[in-house]
């Protein structure tokens, strides 16, 4: 049996590895890409779906703020909210949510902190985190 590998990508480094090859380069995301495929042909896009393929160019767009966000992403992504794709809920997880570990480490970094403020000028410092530290604020 024939191995058919179907390469669809955006990215300027890829090597054409595939028996069909869809690159351009000129795409903001590969989400992108299979969008106007399904489109072009004509296939139903159900809402779970198309909140992948949303997430898909709102990641890599930066939430729209990249040099890639051209008018077809943004037409494209507004095309997918109008198909049920949940752009609220996929903001929220890309960009809102954190490990528990980096909340943790967020959080001793917070109780490090320590707030001077003198007669004429304020200074932060914060304290140092470790275990070795001397509870000395550092100056910045």
């Amino acid at each position: 049996q024939a191995k058919v590998v179907v390469n669809i990508d955006h990215h300027v480094s890829n090597t054409q590895f595939g028996s069909i090859n869809l690159v351009r380069t000129d795409a903001a995301s590969t989400g992108e890409l299979v969008y106007d495929l399904l489109k072009a042909w004509k296939i139903h896009i159900p809402p779970g779906a198309a909140s992948c393929l949303y997430v898909t160019i709102l990641s890599d767009t930066g939430g729209f703020r990249h040099d890639n966000t051209s008018a077809h992403a943004l037409r494209a992504a507004a095309e997918l909210v109008e198909l049920g794709a949940d752009a609220v809920m996929m903001a929220r997880g890309l960009f809102k949510s954190r490990p528990a570990s980096t909340l943790r480490m967020q959080g001793r970094i917070l109780q490090g902190l320590h707030f001077e403020f003198g007669s004429t000028s304020s200074t932060r410092s914060a304290a140092r985190s470790s275990p070795s530290s001397s509870k000395k604020p550092v100056r910045g």
